[in-house]
């Protein structure tokens, strides 16, 4: 960016989610907590480890605007879940040749670079303030299962075949730039003017939504525009009745509508 750009700051709360949530151009990526608290207690003697290995994107917009959305959801996302399984199988057999320096690396334990990634399903423009989310809700819930009950039974296939792959898909959120093909987004920003925002009912009520929504995720991103009048003491107030009052694990300001502060730095500095 250039340099009179004002940077999107990001903050990860630790005691919400100890896995980094690393925030990608197509969305987050993060462990959850089980797999996390696995590879911190059996296996950092690898020299890292894989989190992901296929993303694919649904447009909930899009589906939608179709009859019977509910039953064009739950096909899409069977197909979703073959689709990617196909192909985080082929990429661990072309391991040896796509990743030789990571395997030689991790040697004598080259197959822990991948025992704990997963492959998601990233969803697009989801409305939480329309009239069906509430049953969108409830049917994520259960596809959220169905994956889990599907990864499980594809692993045993591959145990039985003497493949050891492991095999993760979860439901995440997807960032505009993960495809040119996405719908216009419908969905109001979080635009904050000060810390008060923050105990308005239809602001409380979006972040309680989307807070559920972590529960089926395996991570988000919560991004909140701060308004230009930001100055560095009402933003650090911000971010603490953030922590205080909401259960959101990463959340980030975008101070793009701020002018004359040449970085973020200087911005808190003063």
């Amino acid at each position: 960016k250039r340099k009179d750009d004002i940077r999107e700051l990001a903050l990860q709360n630790k005691q919400l989610r100890e896995s980094p949530i690393i925030v990608g151009r197509g969305g987050t990526y993060s462990l959850q907590r089980k797999l996390w608290d696995q590879y911190v207690s059996s296996d950092q003697k690898t020299i890292g480890i894989c989190i992901s290995d296929v993303s694919l994107s649904l447009d909930i917009r899009k589906i939608f605007e179709q009859e019977q959305p509910q039953q064009v959801l739950k096909n899409v996302v069977g197909k979703a879940a073959q689709a990617l399984i196909k192909q985080a199988s082929f990429q661990r057999e072309r391991s040896e040749i796509s990743f030789r320096k990571i395997n030689s690396l991790n040697k004598p334990y080259p197959h822990k670079f991948f025992l704990y990634s997963s492959s998601f399903i990233r969803l697009w423009n989801y409305d939480i303030d329309a009239d069906y989310f509430e049953g969108f809700f409830l049917q994520l819930e259960q596809l959220a299962k169905d994956l889990e009950t599907f990864s499980r039974t594809e692993q045993s296939i591959f145990s039985a075949c003497g493949l050891p792959i492991t095999t993760h898909i979860e439901f995440s959120s997807a960032f505009k730039k993960f495809s040119e093909d996405f719908s216009k987004r419908i969905y109001k920003k979080m635009t904050i003017t000060s810390k008060n925002d923050f105990f308005t009912e239809d602001l409380r009520r979006h972040i309680e939504k989307r807070q559920e929504l972590l529960q089926i995720f395996n991570s988000d991103r919560f991004r909140f525009f701060r308004a230009e009048n930001a100055q560095p003491k009402q933003v650090l107030e911000e971010f603490f009745v953030l922590l205080e009052l909401y259960q959101i694990p990463l959340f980030a300001y975008d101070f793009k509508k701020r002018q004359g502060e040449l970085t973020l730095n200087t911005f808190f500095s003063k």
